[in-house]
C-alpha cells in the first residue's frame, strides 16, 4: 500500500482497462483521488485486508461505478468514505448505473458521507439504479453478504431496477441525512 491517491487511482484503473481478471492480494490501503471504474466482462478480487479509501478531496462522485457494464463480478475488499475528514462532504461507495448481470460478493462499503440534509443524494454505502430521465436501470443483479456500514443516508439504496437479489449482510450504522435507512426499495 502506497503512493500519492493520484498514482493509486492511475494504477488501479488502468488495471481495471486492462484486464478481465483483477487482483489485489497485497493488504493495506489504498488512497485514491478518483472514480475507480469497472469493466464489461470483468472480475475483481480484493484480498481480506485490502482496502480502498477515499481521498478527502473526493466530491460529488462514487469511489467505485460501474456503469453501462455487463457481466461484472467484485468478491471482497473494503471501501472507505471517510466521512469523519472528508471535507467536501459529498460520495457514493460502489455505484451501480445501467448495469446487467452483476454480483458483488463480500464487498463492505463504509463511511461514505453526505452534506444535503434534505434527501439529497450521496452518502450510500451501495447504490443500485439507473440514470434518471426514464432509463432502463440495472438489472439482473445480486449482492451476496455485503456489508453498508456507518454511511450517511443508506447502507444500500435500490432504485429503478429489476430482479435484484440480496441475501444476507449486513447494513447499518446509518446515521444522518433522510431517508437513513439500512436499505431503502
Amino acid at each position: 500500500a502506497g503512493g500519492s491517491s493520484a498514482t493509486n487511482a492511475t494504477a488501479i484503473n488502468n488495471a481495471l482497462l486492462s484486464n478481465s481478471h483483477v487482483f489485489c492480494d497485497v493488504a493495506g490501503t489504498y488512497t485514491v483521488n478518483a472514480t475507480l471504474n469497472a469493466q464489461s466482462n470483468q472480475t475483481v478480487r480484493l484480498a481480506q485486508g485490502v482496502t480502498i479509501k477515499a481521498a478527502t478531496s473526493m466530491a460529488s462522485v462514487a469511489l467505485f461505478l460501474i456503469s453501462e457494464v455487463t457481466n461484472f463480478q467484485m468478491h471482497g475488499g473494503v471501501f472507505d468514505g471517510d466521512k469523519a475528514n472528508n471535507v467536501a462532504g459529498t460520495l457514493f461507495g460502489v455505484q451501480m448505473l445501467n448495469a446487467h448481470d452483476v454480483m458483488l460478493c463480500g464487498v463492505t462499503s463504509q463511511n461514505f458521507p453526505s452534506n444535503n440534509t434534505t434527501n439529497g443524494a450521496n452518502g450510500d454505502g451501495f447504490y443500485v439504479g439507473g440514470f434518471a430521465g426514464g432509463s432502463p436501470g440495472s438489472t439482473n443483479v445480486q449482492i451476496i453478504g455485503c456489508r453498508g456500514l456507518g454511511n450517511v443516508r443508506q447502507g444500500l439504496s435500490i432504485v429503478r431496477t429489476d430482479n435484484v437479489l440480496v441475501l444476507g449482510g449486513e447494513y447499518s450504522g446509518t446515521t444522518g441525512n433522510n431517508p437513513g435507512g439500512g436499505i431503502d426499495v
